[in-house]
């Protein structure tokens, strides 16, 4: 459960990463699902094009198989998230709305073609590269700024000491 408004400051944090987690866990076995369901039903998807175009009905039956237990876990994941008290504690705001937009992003992730995940790939990684170089440049910057003022303090405790 959720923390109220008279929780230690801690609990809200834990909460937080509990729906983050939750959040997580519904991501992953949504996109697994609608990927999996897209590449049989679409051949044009990029799991149509990479491994269901050869298909025989076997392999077809264990796709669908596969995409219906990660669409069971991932309304679990739903399920658990609307059945947390969030309602004592302003702060956790509502579910709903991200997971909606998640499920329309996810869906048509999906449904895209082999050239678009490949755009989209590279376009994950180098946005991802930039943010991971600012950064490093920024912690170092604040690393150096921490020295400065630790070093000023230093000198004068031992002027005053």
């Amino acid at each position: 459960n959720s923390p109220g408004k008279n929780s230690p400051p801690g609990a809200v944090g834990a909460a937080r990463t509990q729906i983050g987690q939750w959040l997580v866990g519904y991501c992953g076995f949504a996109f697994v699902a609608m990927s999996m369901l897209a590449g049989v039903v679409l051949d044009s998807s990029f799991m149509g094009k990479l491994f269901l175009d050869q298909a025989t009905h076997t392999s077809l039956v264990v796709a669908a198989s596969i995409a219906s237990v990660s669409g069971a876990a991932g309304v679990y994941c739903v399920v658990r998230l609307g059945c947390m008290d969030r309602h004592n504690n302003e702060d956790l705001g509502d579910v709903w709305i991200p997971l909606l937009a998640l499920l329309f992003n996810l869906m048509m992730l999906a449904t895209l073609s082999l050239q678009g995940m490949l755009i989209i790939l590279g376009y994950f990684a180098v946005v991802l590269l930039v943010y991971f170089l600012y950064s490093v440049r920024k912690n170092k910057k604040q690393e150096r700024e921490a020295e400065q003022a630790g070093g000023g303090a230093e000198l004068l405790e031992s002027c005053t000491g």
